[in-house]
């Protein structure tokens, strides 16, 4: 099949721009010619729309999977002020994330009346911190911990929830240092004998 021939072929001299228009798409061919290339026309632009659809809907799948991956990590993530950050310009019965290390003898709890006490610390600032409640189990004196509260006029920070942060590392038992298991193993040889 010969190559359909385009409007606009050279000529020789006398057109202002080199070119006449030549013959329609039909006027000079057979018809089953025209024919054929209305029909390639139509295929390339068909394939050429299909092309175009899935690009755009494979921008959506990704633009759409990237949209989750961000809000579930930036929800996961846990956005804290240092005491230094606070003390710098707190606002009053403002919620806050407050996170540090307790600083070792400032933990008071009286179990009546769970008023719990402690000072938090970032090695630069310090702020008293008072909830009501029991702490959680790995709260401790020396560990970090992140507190959400609001900062009161009265110059402390009224926390609502103790999160306890733990380290990260795992420290095998040292030589000799008996690990906890033993016991328990013991504990559970002995209450087998006894059935």
């Amino acid at each position: 099949m010969p190559w359909p021939r385009s409007r606009w072929a050279p000529t020789g001299v006398g057109s202002p721009a080199g070119r006449r228009p030549s013959a329609g798409p039909d006027e000079g061919q057979r018809p089953e010619e025209a024919m054929e290339c209305r029909e390639l026309f139509r295929r390339t632009s068909t394939s050429m729309t299909k092309q175009r659809k899935f690009v755009a809907g494979g921008l959506v799948i990704v633009a759409a999977i990237a949209y989750l991956i961000w809000s579930g990590v930036s929800q996961s993530v846990v956005y804290f002020v240092t005491p230094s950050e606070l003390l710098a310009a707190p606002v009053a019965n403002k919620t806050y994330r407050l996170g540090g290390l307790v600083l070792p003898g400032s933990l008071t709890w009286d179990a009546k009346s769970l008023a719990l006490s402690f000072t938090l610390s970032d090695g630069k600032a310090q702020v008293q911190v008072k909830h009501r409640g029991a702490p959680p189990d790995l709260f401790a004196e020396g560990r970090g911990a992140v507190v959400e509260g609001a900062w009161a006029r009265e110059g402390y920070f009224q926390a609502s929830l103790i999160l306890a942060k733990h380290s990260e590392e795992y420290k095998a038992p040292h030589d000799g240092a008996d690990p906890g298991y033993k016991e328990l193993l013991k504990s559970l040889r002995g209450k087998d004998k006894g059935k």
